[in-house]
């Protein structure tokens, strides 16, 4: 009997303890289960408090941008009014000069002074380019795109025959099937003549002159030739000519544009009692109809020549040209400085189309 009550009361220990244990390990899991649940909801409680101070600062920041936004949109606008107003100000002020009159002495002359010659390389370009842009982005769409060259003689109808000329204007356009940026820069290749294999070096007084051809009389004296900005002097033997040529390069998303302008007169660079020079201004437009095709435009204003005596003579002029002047008539005689005019033009333009096409199609091979 007692063993029986033994064994008894071991049996119903042991499922005492193994129930116990169940409910211990239950309540483990339970107490694992909420701890979790609880560091959840603190979290999320404690990410809806970021929020909000997120959400917050984001509203403010907003209020603060919209605000600035305002002041900046009434700044430009309040800029747009001066700038209209001085613009048209100006134009009411301005008086633009007739052909005949020439450059003005401020617009056609560098100075000695270094700090001003610097200056003036830019200033004088500048010009010239804003009024390159202003003339054809006012160009209408419907604008030819043929090639064409054009000289126009304008002449001074009220003059004696030494003051007949007023200006020689002439025009081009033609289509180059390559790339813009390949165009414009073997055309300043053209310009700068890098390629010439006769380069001598001179010293002379107030610059460093690089000699880069002698071609049928003319000789080129390059003074300057810094990144964009090319300034020469070319020296005409044959008609005692001598010409300050300055150039500048402007470089756009889709278009390149030369800056040209022949001076009147450079302090460093004195016209000789003997001389000739021609003045004026000019430019070059390259601009990107497609990636392998381009419209060049160009416009050049040459004004009457100047000697240290005043304008150049009628016949002087002609003969500048090539043409022969009439004994009697003045107007045969302009007639003929403009077909000879347009000749040369025609010509200049055969060979640069010419030379410039061998080169890019030579660069085009080479990169294959």
């Amino acid at each position: 009997m007692d063993d029986g009550v033994r064994d008894y009361e071991s049996e119903r220990k042991r499922r005492y303890r193994a129930t116990q244990r169940s409910s211990r390990e239950a309540l483990e899991a339970e107490v694992a289960f909420l701890e979790k649940e609880l560091q959840r909801r603190t979290h999320a409680i404690a990410c809806a408090a970021n929020d909000k101070e997120t959400a917050s600062r984001r509203a403010i920041y907003r209020r603060l941008s919209e605000r600035t936004n305002r002041l900046l949109h009434d700044q430009v606008r309040h800029r747009r009014v001066l700038l209209c107003t001085l613009h048209a100000w100006v134009s009411q002020l301005s008086i633009q000069p007739a052909l005949r009159h020439r450059q003005p002495w401020l617009h056609s002359t560098l100075l000695e002074d270094p700090t001003a010659r610097h200056y003036g390389f830019r200033w004088l370009t500048d010009r010239v380019f804003h009024s390159a842009v202003a003339i054809h982005g006012a160009a209408t769409p419907t604008m030819s795109m043929d090639d064409m060259a054009r000289v126009d003689v304008h002449a001074n109808v009220a003059s004696s025959d030494d003051d007949a000329v007023a200006a020689i204007e002439s025009q081009s356009q033609s289509t180059i099937f390559f790339n813009v940026n390949d165009v414009a820069m073997c055309l300043w290749d053209l310009f700068a003549d890098k390629n010439r294999s006769n380069a001598n070096v001179l010293q002379v007084p107030h610059s460093l002159l690089f000699v880069v051809g002698v071609d049928w009389g003319i000789q080129i004296l390059t003074v300057l030739c810094d990144g964009n900005i090319l300034y020469a002097l070319v020296h005409d033997t044959l008609h005692d000519s001598s010409l300050c040529v300055l150039l500048r390069r402007y470089i756009e998303p889709h278009r390149v544009v030369f800056a040209k302008l022949f001076l009147r007169d450079d302090e460093c660079y004195p016209l000789e009692p003997h001389q000739l020079r021609p003045h004026g201004f000019g430019w070059t437009i390259m601009e990107q109809i497609t990636d392998d095709v381009t419209l060049y435009r160009s416009r050049l204003v040459q004004f009457e020549p100047v000697t240290l005596d005043g304008g150049s003579s009628l016949d002087r002029t002609a003969a500048m040209f090539g043409a022969t002047p009439h004994p009697t008539s003045r107007d045969v005689t302009l007639a003929r400085i403009q077909t000879h005019a347009q000749r040369n033009l025609l010509l200049q333009r055969h060979h640069t189309t010419r030379d410039l096409n061998d080169r890019l199609t030579k660069q085009s091979r080479m990169a294959l």
